[in-house]
């Protein structure tokens, strides 16, 4: 049986030159979820998340508020637009960004007082996920409740965002980690129309 994101959501990943990879996970209705992608450091060195910042460039972006059917009110956010920074306890410091072009609908304000939901897998509470990088992938709180932020692309924007990004299994060939999701033909995806 397929998981909630292999059902709908097309997973694609920001690969950082610096090797400070993210997720861009975007759903079937075309609003996407952005995370820390297992290539990156804090997960792949299985770093303790210390403390969440997201108060950016005198902005909060706790303080984002949207109303209405049609989410206005967001911040709007350039693909190289930071969202956070994330501190861990071995002092290093990561500064984490949109990249995609959308608007702020939410973020993950859990984060600021849990931390830890990012890398962890909600079992042991010390940041690690306990497993391989397959439990990275493959049910891990940060694709979850460990998400990021919340973005709306503009409506004409929303086929193109992921042209830009790797592939869930190109992604997962580059980088050595294991492979275990099957590539769902177009056909056969669920859809969700609001």
């Amino acid at each position: 049986m397929r998981s909630l994101i292999e059902r709908y959501y097309e997973e694609a990943f920001f690969e950082s030159p610096c090797g400070e990879d993210q997720y861009v996970n975007q759903h079937t209705n075309g609003i996407c979820v952005i995370g820390v992608a297992p290539g990156h450091p804090i997960l792949a060195e299985k770093k303790r998340v210390k403390k969440v910042n997201f108060d950016i460039t005198n902005k909060s972006r706790l303080d984002n508020k949207v109303v209405g059917k049609g989410k206005k009110g967001g911040i709007w956010l350039e693909a190289a637009t930071p969202l956070c920074t994330i501190e861990c306890e071995d002092g290093s410091l990561y500064t984490l960004r949109c990249c995609i072009r959308g608007s702020l609908l939410e973020v993950n304000d859990r984060l600021v007082q849990q931390p830890t939901l990012i890398g962890g897998s909600g079992g042991s509470g010390d940041g690690s996920s306990g497993s391989s990088s397959a439990g990275v992938l493959g049910g891990d709180l940060s694709l979850t409740e460990g998400f990021l932020a919340i973005v709306m692309p503009k409506k004409d924007e929303m086929d193109d965002v992921t042209k830009g990004l790797t592939s869930y299994h190109d992604y997962c060939t580059k980088k050595g980690l294991p492979i275990t999701r099957q590539k769902i033909p177009e056909a056969e995806k669920e859809y969700v129309f609001e």
